[in-house]
């Protein structure tokens, strides 16, 4: 059986992805000036922030690396178009009254990547790649989400309290007293 080299991209196509890129970053880089110049002290699920700026970065990752020219890389493209699509729609979904509506473009401008990619350089094996891979990115998405947001640190001194959010564990009231956390189910 005859082995298929992957084609070439146009420009358009380079274009759209560099875009997505551009996007990403400099919606990760925005994100957290932003958290960073609101002062106060750090909310008690500190981890949230910086996991949403890392997996926008991965993201931005997988979408430069699809546009390589190299064979190994541009067999792999649907699968690096395809997670940045399915999780960032995700997270742009779960985040549109914050940083959703860049990151819900982003995912659009993937998506495009994605379909045209599939139509110019159709592969049977590239379809389930490109669905595994939007599948574990979606899933790394909700899992790294529901760790951060349960995993609560309470500050050396004051009072706080809160509520954590859950997608597939429960969320739960907590109470935070001079470092001392108190879960309420």
């Amino acid at each position: 059986m005859a082995r298929v080299q992957p084609q070439t991209e146009g420009r358009a196509l380079r274009v759209v992805v560099g875009v997505a890129v551009l996007l990403l970053v400099a919606t990760a880089t925005g994100y957290l000036g932003i958290v960073a110049i609101q002062g106060g002290p750090p909310p008690d699920n500190f981890l949230t922030v910086p996991f949403v700026a890392g997996y926008l970065a991965l993201m931005a990752l997988f979408l430069a690396a699809s546009l390589s020219g190299a064979a190994p890389i541009a067999s792999m493209r649907p699968a690096l178009r395809a997670a940045p699509a399915a999780g960032l729609m995700v997270l742009g979904v779960l985040a549109i009254f914050s940083i959703g509506l860049p990151v819900l473009i982003a995912a659009s401008l993937a998506t495009a990547a994605t379909v045209v990619t599939f139509v110019t350089q159709p592969a049977r094996g590239a379809v389930v790649a490109a669905v595994v891979a939007g599948l574990i990115s979606v899933a790394a998405l909700l899992a790294g989400l529901e760790f951060t947001w349960h995993y609560v640190v309470c500050p050396p001194t004051g009072l706080t309290a809160g509520t954590t959010a859950g997608i597939f564990v429960p969320s739960y009231s907590y109470e935070c007293s001079y470092g001392h956390l108190t879960i309420n189910r």
